[in-house]
């Protein structure tokens, strides 16, 4: 957006891996603050609890969403399809699709039977970062026997996000 003080640096989203997202954001953090007078941290409530550690300061802010998803795309979208039985879907999570299938302890079967009791469909909320998303998403949705669909987003929603907290700082100043 052509903002002369500003750098955004993103962090692998593993849900569940508490003390590697701690470690790498603390990195991440430091090196920022070399380099700037306030960060701003983004992150879903799934990983508030492992950021606790973490303490907001006046040169660390935290900017928490309820979901991921709600830095791409509008609340009441997101609310919507999860309420009509959407498995949302990020490129990142999708490219790891079978590591995290590991992770998690699933297997064929368990993930299977896991994704068809939480969900009727699969979507990708493309933002157009990742290659193969499609061939990558008909993989997936095959393993877990679910329709799927892709749904572009592209990243206009995040860049007026982190634009309106730009704006927002500036005008403090």
């Amino acid at each position: 957006e052509g903002f002369s003080d500003v750098d955004i640096a993103g962090f692998p989203a593993d849900c569940g891996k508490s003390k590697r997202h701690t470690d790498v954001i603390s990195k991440i953090i430091e090196e920022k603050r070399k380099h700037y007078d306030t960060v701003y941290l983004f992150a879903d409530l799934c990983l508030a609890p492992e950021l606790n550690s973490l303490s907001e300061t006046e040169s660390l802010l935290r900017y928490k969403k309820e979901k991921c998803f709600h830095m791409v795309l509008n609340k009441a979208q997101v609310e919507g399809m999860v309420n009509q039985g959407a498995y949302l879907i990020a490129p990142g999570w999708l490219q790891a699709w079978r590591h995290i299938m590991e992770e998690w302890g699933f297997d064929h079967k368990t993930a299977k039977a896991f994704f068809q009791e939480s969900a009727q469909r699969l979507v990708l909320l493309d933002t157009g970062t990742r290659e193969a998303s499609k061939e990558k998403l008909e993989e997936f949705a095959e393993y877990v026997g679910l329709p799927s669909e892709i749904l572009p987003t592209g990243l206009d929603f995040f860049k007026n996000f982190i634009s309106r907290i730009v704006f927002d700082c500036e005008r403090e100043k």
